[in-house]
Formats: C-alpha cells, structure tokens, sequence
C-alpha cells in the first residue's frame, strides 16, 4: 500500500472522505443477488449518511459512533473490498478503521449502552450536520416512518440515560452463553 501523509484538519479530513470512490460498493449494493438490491437514488442517499459517518468516527475518535442499519450495510460491503476499504481508511484516518459487529449483542446491558451510543451518535449528527440519520432512506431523503427530513427516529434509540461500561470499548466479543442459547 502506498504511504499516505495522516490526515490532521476537519476540511482535509471532508475533503479526504468526499476523494473515495464509492461507486464500486453502491454497485454491489444495488445488485439484487449478491448486494441489498438497493435503487440508485437509494444508494447514493445512504451514501451520503455513510460519509459523515465515516467523519463523525473520525473527529470523535474517542466515542462509539454507532451507524443505523442502513449505513452499517454500506460500511460492511465497504469492508468487503479489503484492499480499497484498507487504502480509504489510511487515507482518511491514517489507520485501518476496524468495526467491532458485536456491540449490543452481549446482553441487556450491552443492548442499553449500544441505544445510548446511537442517541449521542444522532446528537453528533444534528450538531455537525443539522440533522439525525433516519431509520429508513427510500432515496427521497426523508424518513420512512414519520416523512420528514430531518427526524430523530431511530430503531435502536432508548433515549437510555445508563451509564456505560467498560464493555463498551468494543474488546469483548459475545459467547453463545451471552445470547442465551
């Protein structure tokens, strides 16, 4: 992989995240057989979600910042392409950007601070961008569920008060015994 300067300035990290060539994963994303078989105006809408996530996770290295679902497929078929993902995230973050697919999934408490992180997630989004990611993008930019542009709505969203945990720094995968089967 060709050595790439880090990244240091919030314009040059937007303008780093705005420079990759996204097309590749919405055509696989769109394929109705090995992708979501998403529409092209879909695609690009999640697209958009999927960009400023990529800069939240960068200038809030720190915290969990936790996807919707929708903008989690698009992260993991970006993933899929190992190599192009590789390079981007050099490129953008100066490191390979790992996902942890576990969070939420290592028991009630786990699910709980997986909402709170999606809550302040959707805060950071409304502050940097003036909007929270709808649950539901049909490529018309509003919410499938209440229609409007910019809502709150969020599958995951417990508006939880709890206090996190270490659990939280992503390090602890989940057992059978965790799901309880």
């Amino acid at each position: 992989m060709p050595e790439v300067e880090a990244v240091r300035s919030d314009q040059e990290v937007r303008e780093a995240i705005e420079n990759i060539d996204l097309e590749p994963i919405k055509v696989k994303l769109m394929d109705k057989d090995e992708g979501q078989g998403w529409t092209l105006n879909q695609a690009n809408e999640i697209e958009v979600w999927y960009r400023r996530f990529l800069f939240l996770s960068w200038k809030h290295q720190e915290q969990s910042i936790v996807p919707n679902k929708l903008v989690d497929k698009f992260w993991h078929q970006h993933i899929l392409d190992t190599r192009k993902y590789a390079e981007d995230c050099e490129r953008i973050f100066g490191f390979f950007f790992h996902h942890f697919p576990y969070f939420g999934m290592r028991g009630a408490e786990d699910k709980a601070n997986l909402d709170s992180c999606f809550t302040e997630t959707n805060e950071l989004f409304v502050q940097e961008f003036g909007a929270a990611m709808p649950i539901e993008m049909d490529g018309s930019g509003s919410c499938d569920s209440c229609g409007k542009d910019s809502c709150s709505h969020s599958g995951w969203c417990s508006k939880c008060d709890g206090r996190k945990e270490d659990i939280i720094n992503n390090k602890v995968r989940p057992t059978l015994a965790t799901i309880g089967a």
